[in-house]
């Protein structure tokens, strides 16, 4: 006999439900999109300030390495904070992904306010420990170039949460009966019919590891049928 609820939504976010294939895809193409436009940024940069004059291409060209080192800490950040993420939705502990996400917005926060600081200080050091006073105008350009990419990098670090979709979790409740003993499998899943946790005893993991089943109904058939073949019953 199985006994078939509703409980109250729960928040799943799409790492936990979406197919493997779909997710990959859906995962991989913003980054690497992102990581195109990073690689061109400075080459179209290049293009365009070149046909300014030769002293403006020098001074963008001598902003490069403070550049790197905003692109790494933001890089390095969101990575550091959605390998976190993805390891504490996956174990659906979800009070824990929600502090890791507050955690990585402090730290973007705390880094442009860092990368602010340092764009209204020592920039012009910066292009004097590079070029000491040996021409002016290329000393200016890179200034105002330096500062304002320093004091609006709020752009390259992004404070937006990562919306969780609301779904429906269902439960299964299956009461079987083998050679007078009773064994209680509980299975939970999600509106798509995708497995969200399922247990009761060994028999109920190796189902879902060895045959990789990942669909409700079809693990619910695969138990009725072992307890049925075997004389019992659900």
């Amino acid at each position: 006999m199985s006994q078939e609820t509703n409980s109250a939504p729960v928040t799943e976010n799409k790492m936990g439900t979406m197919p493997i294939g779909r997710l990959v895809f859906n995962m991989s193409l913003p980054m690497m999109i992102s990581m195109l436009v990073q690689a061109l940024y400075n080459i179209v940069d290049s293009i365009f300030v070149a046909k300014l004059s030769e002293n403006a291409l020098t001074a963008v060209s001598l902003a490069f390495p403070l550049q790197t080192l905003i692109i790494a800490v933001a890089t390095g950040t969101g990575v550091g904070v959605n390998a976190l993420l993805s390891k504490s939705l996956g174990a659906h502990k979800y009070d824990d992904a929600n502090k890791i996400g507050i955690n990585g917005a402090v730290l973007y926060a705390f880094s442009y306010v860092i990368f602010l600081i340092l764009g209204l200080t020592i920039v012009k050091p910066f292009y004097m420990s590079q070029i000491g006073n040996a021409d002016v105008e290329i000393m200016d350009m890179g200034v105002s170039y330096l500062s304002t990419v320093m004091i609006f990098s709020f752009g390259i670090f992004n404070f937006t949460k990562t919306p969780m979709t609301v779904v429906e979790k269902q439960t299964v409740l299956l009461n079987c009966q083998l050679n007078g003993e009773k064994y209680d499998y509980l299975i939970e899943y999600d509106k798509d019919d995708n497995i969200i946790e399922a247990g009761g005893s060994d028999y109920i993991t190796n189902i879902v590891k060895d045959k990789k089943i990942y669909k409700a109904k079809i693990l619910v058939k695969y138990i009725e049928a072992y307890f049925f073949d075997n004389g019992g019953k659900c």
